[in-house]
């Protein structure tokens, strides 16, 4: 008697991509200590927000970070020539579903003068950020330049740059690489550019001209699967 003979065929195992790219969704900005998310964010994006504020020589109002938010750093500077307090301070949050659309307080009433700017990246798939380089000036002078060495730092990652003043800011600059710039008017930029590959890796200085009080706020922030 032949054996019988059975055949099977194995189906091709699934995997799931290792590879994570990053991409710009949105932007906004706020002249007050709130900012609204925009709409087009969606679960698991990456918000940061960057708030400078200003009020009287020695009448700044305490810090108060956003609950939920993480403090990637902040800086704060007495200007005693202008009788001002300036103050700089920066977040960001994996965001839920919740939390599109929603109004977020970024700081304390009672400041004179507050700009915001808030910036949404979108992983190919969940992703925790780090922040692998970061610097802040909060100063009444010219804020000196940020080197933001992204050579060594794994990618995805972004560099981010947000420029704050009391006047036009002109020039707003780095050394080397091509940079997408978001405006609210002449006094408060965004500048960005992601990196998905490790070719395309730089190093670049970022400055802004002295225009009154001023906040200049740069970070590496890279992304890994969660």
């Amino acid at each position: 008697m032949s054996p019988i003979l059975s055949t099977f065929s194995l189906g091709r195992r699934q995997t799931r991509s290792s590879v994570i790219t990053v991409s710009y969704v949105a932007n906004a900005f706020s002249s007050t200590h709130q900012i609204t998310i925009p709409a087009t964010a969606q679960a698991n994006d990456i918000v940061v927000i960057c708030w400078t504020g200003r009020a009287t020589w020695s009448n700044g109002p305490a810090d108060a970070d956003p609950s939920g938010w993480t403090l990637i750093g902040g800086d704060f500077d007495s200007d005693v020539v202008q009788s001002n307090d300036v103050n700089t301070r920066f977040w960001y949050k994996k965001i839920i579903s919740g939390d599109v659309n929603s109004t977020v307080t970024v700081a304390n009433s009672g400041w004179n003068t507050d700009v915001n700017s808030l910036i949404v990246l979108r992983p190919s798939v969940s992703a925790t950020p780090t922040v692998a380089s970061f610097s802040v000036q909060s100063t009444s002078g010219d804020p000196t330049q940020q080197t933001r060495d992204g050579t060594a730092v794994v990618t995805p990652h972004a560099t981010l740059a947000f420029y704050k003043s009391g006047a036009a800011i002109d020039p707003r600059t780095e050394s080397s690489g091509t940079f997408s710039e978001l405006n609210s008017g002449t006094t408060n930029y965004i500048k960005y550019r992601i990196f998905n590959t490790n070719a395309d890796r730089i190093s670049t200085n970022i400055d802004m001209a002295d225009e009154g009080w001023n906040g200049l706020a740069s970070c590496i922030i890279s992304f890994a699967k969660t």
